[in-house]
Order: structure tokens, then sequence, then C-alpha cells
């Protein structure tokens, strides 16, 4: 098995740590001892000192994208960091928007990741150069025909979505450097942007 920071061991002073289980696991628990005898595992990592810590297990685990063990007390940049994979990843997640003009409502669900903001941008500039043109544009649940106001429609709910993202991101960056944020938990705890 090669090293998968989602589903990898690390041993260390405080214990046998998961990361797919997010906690410290028995040293008699069977998946671990399977892995320990596979030697599917590694030692703790080691801070700028050379002490195995929880400290540099949580930079490990932030920089792969997961969250934190929970064992240690974050630093600035940690929190800063978890706030950032945070935000990409509700930025990433897609929304839902009524693309009907009048009537009932018509909701698609729209990607948000940067490959499709990409092309929803090429879209809309397409549709406000070329008004009385159709789009096809690929949806989630597969292509559809729209016209330039439903364009401008998607375009405007995602840009408004990123900005709201961007907004919770530069709020809790804020409260970090005023250390009225000093946990992971709180960060998860404000109000971001919902996806679909």
């Amino acid at each position: 098995m090669y090293y998968t920071p989602s589903d990898w061991y690390w041993r260390g002073p405080l214990g046998v740590y998961s990361s797919a289980r997010q906690g410290i696991v028995s040293l008699s628990d069977a998946t671990w001892t399977a892995r320990e005898g596979l030697a599917q595992w590694t030692p703790w990592p080691m801070d700028d000192v050379g002490e195995q810590t929880a400290e540099a297990l949580d930079a490990v685990l932030i920089a792969a994208g997961l969250p934190p063990t929970g064992l240690a007390t974050p630093t600035l940049l940690q929190l800063v960091a978890y706030a950032q994979n945070k935000a990409q990843a509700i930025e990433a997640g897609g929304i839902s928007v009524n693309i009907a003009l009048s009537g009932p409502a018509q909701n698609v669900e729209c990607a948000t990741d940067p490959v499709s903001v990409g092309r929803l941008t090429a879209a809309y500039a397409f549709a406000q150069a070329n008004p009385s043109e159709t789009v096809t544009y690929p949806f989630v649940t597969g292509p559809e025909m729209l016209n330039a106001a439903q364009v401008t429609t998607i375009f405007n709910a995602v840009m408004g979505f990123y900005q709201a993202t961007t907004n919770e991101l530069s709020a809790a960056v804020s409260a970090i450097n005023a250390t009225t944020i000093t946990s992971f938990a709180q960060i998860d705890a404000l109000p971001w942007p919902a996806n679909s």
C-alpha cells in the first residue's frame, strides 16, 4: 500500500493516530496491528526542534487537506491554513441556481470548481458579446441550452457565492489574527455559504 494521507497511521508519543478514523486507536486494534505488520505506517512528524508532537502531525494533516488531530493547540498559521482549505473546499462544492426567468423555479446544479468557473466565465463573455445567441452549458446533470439572461443569472449567482466565501474567509483570518478564533471548531462553526 502506498502512503495515502487520508488513510494512514502515525505512531508517536501520544499513541497511534489514524487519519481515516480521525483519532487515536488502540494498540490492539485489528486494523492497526495488520498495518503495523505490513509497515504501513510512519512515525509522527517532528517539529523544528526534532520532537514528535501533535502540532507537527497537525501540520502534515492540514497540508493534505485533512482535519487536524484535535490533540494540540493550533498555531495561527495552522488556523489560517485550515480556514483556507475549508474555503477552497466550499468554493469547489457546487451550488443550485434557479435559471427560470419567470414562473416556477428551474433549479440547476452548477459545478463551482476552478475549471467549471473558467468555463462559466467564457460562457458569460460569449453571452455578453452575443446576447441573441444561445449557449450550451454543461451542468452536473448534463448540458442545457441557455439564453444570455440565464447565463448572466448563473454567473452572478456563482460569483456571489465565491464572494460570500471569500468574505467569510477574510473574516475568519481577521479573527484568527485577533486571537478571537483559536480552534478549528470555531472555524467550522462560522456561517460559511452553503453548497447545494
